[in-house]
């Protein structure tokens, strides 16, 4: 919860090392940033060690003095003699893939400063899109995390995990929505991989320990599995992986007893993504489970009584209405355990069509992927015309002479040498036309048609680069009831012919409620390894300051 509430409040740099930071190898005060030339002699010396050093203090140094956000400096600057730094950023990932050391004997602090050192590199965009372009990275890395992961070490797990959870989901700004594409679908190829993942996961979270781990196995499912991160994860690989999540649902019900405010939010939102967009009989047992589990309970007390300025609070308290809603959705045995709870005055506002003033923010879905990728299409639009403004009057003039020369060696103009023309200029634009890439072709107009006579070069109607294709999320569980009327009356006091509702008798259901879920959790440590469920069919909570009322029937 301390490293969540950190990276909220605006400090992407904090993270959990196994030893203290050497600060005798930074160059630089802790509470500023190093300067770009630090930055970049430390990203060189990965790849050629000054004399003196190992390779393994080239690491940590590059540790000690580049923010674990990533390099600040890691886009090349236009000027002249400007280092390139995204061949500086892809020299440095071939030599830490290339210069690891022996995986199952290195020492654990020098393994574990591998994986911050990649996590620093990948946080760049550059970084980023070498998981699939650089040779060998891609396999390097999932054996480096395999036998990483084999050693049982927490300190080395996190490590491990939190650079994988980089490379899901871009750490830099201005990302590409394909390249993110890519790189989930190359992570979730290996189904082995995916099943060892969430068996140490469901051991630890069994267990009770290892939170840091369990927290960043949450952060990577919920970059595959929930909204608004799920629109880039392939099809298939989601239903593969919603599946076998949704095959630990009774593991994922024991996170919401958590004492870590992240990761009862982390379960919350791959609970969310389980009913909504898995298969009907795999919602309707994650309904069953959130009885079973004692799961409803705690969710309808953050969802009615959490009132804070504090977002991350906020964010829980939205969730948590959101699970309940889904919860309830045609579930008979809930809405009798609703019953049972609350007075039927005021369950009658789920039935009722008034509106409300909401004037809470969207704190869940916070990424619009369709917004990015036309803003994508737009800038590679604009990307080409400047290009084709830059190289369009060098080009003009090679292809002008090389139509000349083969118009001068010519005798007769006949229809091979306006072929032969049209083939050498097309090799003479070749080198703005690379530069330009593959989406100019709308804005220029010139395309060569079955119907219409040839009007340029054959390339020019070759596309080779697909749209970003957007995955369409499901909602098989929707809640069709109007819950913002039911909680706006909730906080609001009442004084009606069906319904007494005031501070007296909101303060007895959080009683009620609070009893409940204690004597669940006590029930539940006492029984040790054995399965317990809870008996929802005998709860029910007592309105004692209602008891003189006037009532007629029930």
């Amino acid at each position: 919860s301390l490293l969540d509430g950190a990276r909220a409040a605006g400090n992407p740099d904090v993270h959990v090392r196994m030893s203290p930071l050497e600060r005798g190898k930074r160059l630089g005060p802790l509470d500023l940033p190093c300067h770009e030339e630090i930055e970049s002699s430390s990203l060189k010396f990965l790849t050629t060690q000054p004399v003196g050093w190992d390779f393994a203090q080239a690491v940590s140094r590059f540790n000690a003095n580049v923010s674990y956000s990533g390099l600040l400096h890691a886009t090349t600057q236009e000027h002249l003699f400007a280092e390139n730094k995204e061949k500086l950023i892809s020299a440095g990932i071939s030599s830490l893939i290339s210069k690891e050391g022996d995986q199952e004997s290195i020492p654990l602090l020098e393994l574990e400063q591998q994986f911050h050192a990649l996590r620093r590199l990948v946080a760049s965009k550059a970084g980023f899109s070498c998981f699939t372009t650089l040779p060998g990275f891609r396999e390097k890395v999932g054996w480096k995390v395999a036998k990483a992961l084999k050693r049982n070490d927490d300190g080395i797990s996190h490590a491990a995990i939190d650079m994988l959870c980089a490379l899901m989901e871009p750490m830099h700004q201005d990302y590409d929505l394909r390249q993110e594409q890519l790189n989930k679908s190359s992570l979730l190829s290996s189904e082995k991989f995916l099943d060892g993942l969430l068996d140490m996961w469901t051991g630890l979270v069994v267990r009770q320990a290892g939170a840091l781990v369990v927290a960043g196995v949450l952060d990577f499912l919920t970059f595959s599995l929930c909204s608004p991160y799920s629109e880039t994860t392939d099809g298939k690989q989601f239903d593969t992986l919603l599946e076998k999540v949704a095959g630990r649902g009774r593991t994922l019900f024991r996170l919401f007893q958590h004492p870590s405010m992240t990761i009862v939010k982390g379960a919350g939102l791959i609970m969310k993504a389980i009913i909504e967009e898995g298969e009907e009989e795999i919602g309707a047992r994650m309904q069953q489970l959130a009885l079973a589990e004692g799961a409803l309970p705690q969710h309808l007390l953050t969802a009615l009584y959490t009132q804070s300025a504090d977002g991350r609070f906020l964010t829980n308290r939205q969730l948590s209405r959101h699970l309940v809603g889904l919860w309830t959705t045609s579930t008979a045995p809930t809405m009798e355990l609703m019953k049972r709870i609350l007075p039927a005055g005021l369950l009658t506002f789920l039935e009722s069509e008034d509106t409300v003033p909401n004037d809470d923010i969207d704190r869940l879905n916070t990424r619009d992927n369709l917004k990015l990728a036309m803003e994508a299409d737009k800038k590679d639009s604009n990307a080409v015309l400047l290009a084709a403004g830059k190289g369009l009057a060098t080009a003009k003039v090679a292809a002008l002479a090389t139509a000349e020369l083969v118009t001068e060696k010519t005798y007769v103009y006949t229809d091979q040498a306006k072929k032969i023309a049209e083939k050498h200029m097309e090799l003479a634009l070749t080198h703005w036309r690379q530069r330009m890439g593959s989406n100019w072709q709308p804005s220029i107009n010139w395309v060569r048609s079955d119907t219409s006579p040839s009007t340029g070069p054959a390339w020019l109607s070759k596309n080779n680069e697909r749209p970003i294709v957007l995955r369409k999320r499901r909602e098989h569980v929707k809640s069709t009831a109007n819950w913002l009327l039911f909680y706006y009356h909730f906080n609001k006091d009442h004084s009606k012919s069906n319904l007494i509702w005031n501070y007296k008798t909101r303060e007895e259901l959080r009683e009620g409620l609070e009893s409940e879920i204690a004597a669940f959790k006590q029930a539940r440590e006492l029984s040790g390894k054995a399965m317990i469920s809870w008996n929802h069919t005998e709860f029910r909570v007592d309105y004692n300051s209602l008891g003189e009322e006037i009532r007629i029937g029930d």
